[in-house]
């Protein structure tokens, strides 16, 4: 079969396997995936239907990563093995291998989650704009020019800059 034929039962094919979270190029490796992951990208750029169906689907399939972390964090299976000794009783050992490989995936995943959406799974840094705003507001060019002069001055620490003076920052 052709590697390039992308018909709308290979759409939906593809389109539920990018919901439960694969990758495209795992799906188009599939034996019933007669499709490049090229084809695949370019048909989403061409078709605004499908482009707008393989966006959704893909966007699912970043929650089902993410519940698939909870699912590998709570799975102590393979965590501890039953060894049998040699005058016949059993010990348990703790395999760290097998958690370390958990936490893995677990890392990888959270990793790739922030970077495709960072706004729902990255991590959230908020700054106080307008409380720093008021507090300017309040001061004097003379005391900003102190207050700038000592950040430049821990600055110059690792790296040479140059004074501030206060008629830079008035006009």
């Amino acid at each position: 079969m052709s590697k390039n034929k992308l018909t709308l039962q290979i759409k939906e094919l593809i389109l539920d396997r990018l919901m439960s979270g694969r990758s495209l190029r795992s799906i188009c490796r599939d034996v019933d995936i007669p499709v490049t992951s090229a084809a695949v990208r370019k048909a989403a750029v061409r078709e605004a239907a499908f482009g707008t169906q393989y966006m959704r689907a893909r966007d699912l399939g970043l929650d089902a990563m993410a519940e698939e972390m909870l699912e590998i964090a709570d799975d102590l299976s393979g965590d501890w093995v039953e060894r049998r000794l040699k005058d016949g009783s059993t010990e348990w050992i703790f395999l760290n291998e097998n958690v370390q490989r958990s936490r893995l995936r677990c890392d990888v995943r959270k990793w790739y989650l922030s970077k495709l959406a960072p706004k729902r799974y990255g991590n959230q840094i908020t700054h106080n704009i307008k409380q720093s705003a008021s507090l300017l507001a309040e001061m004097s060019p003379d005391q900003i020019a102190f207050k700038v002069n000592q950040i430049l001055e821990n600055a110059r620490k690792r790296k040479e800059v140059t004074r501030l003076n206060v008629s830079d920052i008035s006009n």
